[in-house]
């Protein structure tokens, strides 16, 4: 597609490629959805399938996963995960993102230039181990039952303020 779209729903087992323009409601279910850098995508949810969102330096506003696997290289102002993985491989980041995690699994491979404003990390997996950019979470709040895995293996992650909603765990 290479126009604007109010809704674009991928449910089928094929894949759609957004080449450009604007698409300001995604939603994809099944099969694969590709967002070029040269098109912008408002918001998302992401119940299965997968989707790339192609590396672009300003952010969508609402990304929303509940299954799936995917791949986002630009920011959005908001990420919800309640379930499915998500690599976040954001290396050009001219905007900041709140990351709520309640289930799924992350894996935090780089936010660079801007940190991610806040990480509320209440359930799932975060994955650090694969950061290649140094990164920087300014708020991160870590509730009971929410795993973090590994140190990151050659770039820095900074948590410039750390909070655990548990108050028996040392911080990370």
């Amino acid at each position: 597609f290479d126009t604007g779209l109010a809704n674009l729903m991928q449910n089928g087992a094929g894949n759609t490629v957004l080449i450009s323009g604007t698409a300001t409601y995604a939603r994809v279910q099944r099969g694969r959805f590709q967002a070029e850098a040269a098109s912008v995508v408002t918001n998302a949810t992401l119940i299965g399938g997968s989707a790339v969102f192609g590396s672009k330096t300003t952010a969508g506003t609402l990304l929303n996963v509940y299954g799936g696997s995917h791949t986002i290289r630009r920011p959005f102002t908001t990420i919800n995960v309640y379930g499915g993985t998500i690599i976040i491989d954001v290396s050009n980041a001219g905007a900041a993102s709140t990351v709520n995690q309640y289930g799924g699994t992350v894996s935090l491979t780089g936010h660079g230039t801007t940190a991610i404003t806040a990480y509320n990390h209440l359930g799932g997996t975060l994955d650090a181990t694969r950061l290649s950019v140094d990164t920087t979470i300014t708020t991160f709040i870590s509730q009971k039952g929410a795993t973090y895995v590994g140190k990151p293996n050659g770039a820095t992650l900074t948590l410039t303020n750390q909070y655990r909603m548990d108050n028996n765990k040392e911080p990370i």
